[in-house]
């Protein structure tokens, strides 16, 4: 696969409650997607979240109080050129006797269970449909590299959608824009899909502004559990169209969405 490249530093974010929403739409170019094979390293951090489960939608969305979070400190690395690792496979043999990207998936674990009070790999094998997308910094520093955030989401060829049912960044990388990162970074992702031409998402009340301003459309309120989808009572259900109605991608045939 090509990797995406995209420009530009993730930009402030503004604080709404316990939770940190990205204020200003950015073009992003010079990030770089690359494969699991090609990364190094982690650190780790707390977490807050941008969408999320039962967990997240019953109180506070950051396990750490502003104090905590002022007091601690940032890792020597260049959190200005971040990288999108798409597709993380976190059970494959290689991934596993990769140390680097093996510290990375630990990461995820925590902040999982920071989060969402589960492990943040849960469900993301081939058996479990799930796949993820790991956003980290300082790549040539080994295992001094650091964990940014991850998105976990499925692809729905049956109904042409890209799922997303978690969204986490770490409370200590707050305000610098990195939630869009990852979701501009997907967004980018579906688009070269030709059997996708939507991506759906639950939010939580307080990112609905987040996503309007990715372009996604409010459609309804969730009033019962999914399961399946990882959706919640009070959780709104958005959409985003990477292309326009009747209009099909390349290489895809027919027309309108059935």
């Amino acid at each position: 696969d090509r990797p995406l490249h995209f420009s530009s530093k993730p930009r402030e974010v503004a604080r709404r409650g316990n939770m940190a929403l990205p204020v200003e739409c950015e073009r992003l170019e010079g990030l770089e997607m690359k494969s699991p094979r090609q990364v190094s390293g982690i650190e780790s951090s707390d977490i807050s979240t941008i969408c999320g489960s039962a967990a997240s939608t019953a109180g506070s969305l950051s396990p750490t109080s502003n104090d905590e979070q002022s007091e601690a400190r940032l890792p020597d690395v260049d959190l200005d050129n971040p990288v999108i690792l798409p597709d993380v496979k976190p059970f494959s043999k290689e991934v596993q006797l990769d140390p680097t990207t093996a510290a990375l998936l630990e990461q995820v674990r925590a902040l999982g269970q920071a989060c969402f009070k589960e492990d943040g790999l849960d469900g993301c094998s081939k058996r479990g449909g799930w796949r993820i997308n790991l956003l980290a910094a300082g790549l040539d520093q080994g295992a001094g590299a650091a964990l940014l955030g991850f998105v976990v989401y499925r692809l729905r060829p049956d109904v042409q959608a890209l799922s997303v049912a978690k969204v986490a960044v770490p409370s200590i990388y707050r305000r610098r824009g990195y939630g869009r990162v990852l979701m501009q970074g997907l967004i980018a992702q579906a688009k070269q899909l030709p059997e996708i031409d939507t991506v759906s998402l639950a939010s939580l009340p307080e990112a609905i502004t987040f996503y309007q301003r990715l372009s996604f459309k409010k459609l309804h309120t969730i009033t019962a559990k999914d399961d399946e989808n990882c959706y919640f009572p009070g959780q709104v259900y958005m959409e985003l169209r990477t292309v326009s109605r009747g209009a099909p991608k390349p290489g895809k045939k027919g027309g309108k969405r059935r």
